[in-house]
């Protein structure tokens, strides 16, 4: 009996007359009773293999034990426990082996922010709940069918992004082009942006991405391509107006409020800054040293510092330890700064960077005497540091 849901409606023998057949599907569902009621509907629409897993980190290892790099579907719930079932598609797609992976996501709470998300990782389907037994059959053999049997257009689509991956640039636009001829639409339109940005013919591919956003103001991607561009140009004011408009469109990435925030930061707007940054944080805790190296490029040690202490993930971070001692330094904190120093020279006592630190804050401190001691120990460790060679010698040791 499943009590997480009222499933409405029954499966009608008629949208059963056509089974499919064969490919492992995997049912990623927290709660049980739901995850055999799924893998029942699933067992009557076809021969397949159903496997369950109950949380997210079990979905890659089916995967890979199984070794279905073509033919599985993955069904995943938004509120799978562990990692999210939208996590679990971002781990998907972003192995080559289970990259075209089908991948269909249940949903509760279908907010425009949570559709945008999901289209964004690389979702194939979503069904919303509660669900019929029917909706689900028919949105899963919809998307086995569309995969196994793709219009001609996609089939060019397909083709191009092989080419493009063997570096056949020139071909792979051909097909894009022919292809646009069938069915034209943003995506294609971003794939030929895409070629001339690999063929640095920049001027096309931006033009290429307006096209596609003037035709679908809500293609996430070729905001994102945009940005991307402008920035490798150089033009972050124009990049900073596309990243509003994709975060606009879908606010839930991390990745994409963290670099608005520091695009933010080098404009001077702090306000917006902080709330972009904060809000990166709030969606992916782990990126709190990145952001803290933003604020000390921004010049802001004191809120860098409290980043790299609150985030400091212990022994394996050596590149916190120098960037907090680094913040501290520049507040004028240089005995806090030696204290972190001395801390991570237990963890990392050989690590040259680190006394060579120590060493400048001693200066700081106008402690000439440490300070030499610092520095000659980075020079021990690595004798061709040349930085420590001339802080000795400007201390008046002939190195």
């Amino acid at each position: 009996m499943v009590n997480a849901f009222e499933l409405k409606g029954s499966l009608s023998p008629s949208k059963l007359s056509e089974k499919a057949d064969g490919g492992v599907v995997i049912v990623a569902v927290s709660m049980s009773d739901l995850r055999k009621t799924i893998r029942g509907i699933i067992k009557k629409a076809g021969q397949f293999s159903v496997l369950e897993a109950g949380e997210g980190a079990a979905v890659l290892r089916l995967l890979k034990d199984n070794n279905t790099k073509t033919d599985a579907f993955v069904i995943l719930d938004w509120d799978l426990e562990g990692l999210s079932g939208v996590g679990v598609a971002r781990e998907i797609r972003s192995n080559p082996d289970f990259k075209d992976t089908a991948i269909m996501i249940l949903m509760s709470d279908p907010t425009a922010e949570y559709i945008g998300l999901a289209a964004e990782v690389g979702v194939s389907g979503v069904v919303l709940k509660p669900f019929a037994p029917v909706t689900l059959v028919d949105k899963f053999l919809n998307i086995r069918k569309g995969r196994a049997n793709p219009p001609e257009h996609v089939l060019l689509m397909k083709a191009g992004e092989d080419l493009v991956e063997h570096g056949s640039y020139d071909e792979a636009l051909e097909l894009y082009i022919e292809s646009q001829k069938i069915k034209n639409s943003a995506r294609i339109i971003v794939l030929i942006g895409e070629v001339y940005e690999k063929k640095r013919d920049f001027a096309s591919a931006q033009v290429s991405y307006e096209e596609a956003a003037q035709m679908n103001p809500l293609y996430l991607k070729a905001y994102n391509n945009a940005s991307s561009l402008l920035m490798k140009l150089g033009d972050e004011a124009s990049a900073m107006g596309y990243l509003e408009k994709a975060v606009e469109i879908s606010p839930l990435s991390a990745d994409r409020q963290a670099t608005l925030g520091g695009l933010y930061l080098k404009n001077g707007d702090k306000q917006s800054a902080d709330r972009a940054l904060s809000e990166a944080l709030r969606l992916d805790p782990t990126k709190g040293v990145e952001i803290g190296d933003k604020y000390l490029e921004a010049g802001d040690a004191e809120r860098s510092a409290d980043c790299f202490r609150k985030y400091l993930k212990g022994d394996d971070d050596l590149h916190t330890y120098n960037q907090l001692g680094i913040a501290l330094r520049r507040q004028g904190k240089w005995q806090e700064a030696i204290d972190e120093y001395k801390k991570a020279l237990r963890l990392f006592s050989d690590d040259e960077a680190l006394h060579f630190n120590m060493g400048k804050a001693y200066l700081e401190g106008e402690m000439t005497f440490e300070a030499r001691e610092c520095f000659g120990k980075a020079l021990a460790t690595n004798p061709n540091f040349k930085e420590a060679t001339k802080e000795l010698q400007r201390l008046g040791f002939g190195y």
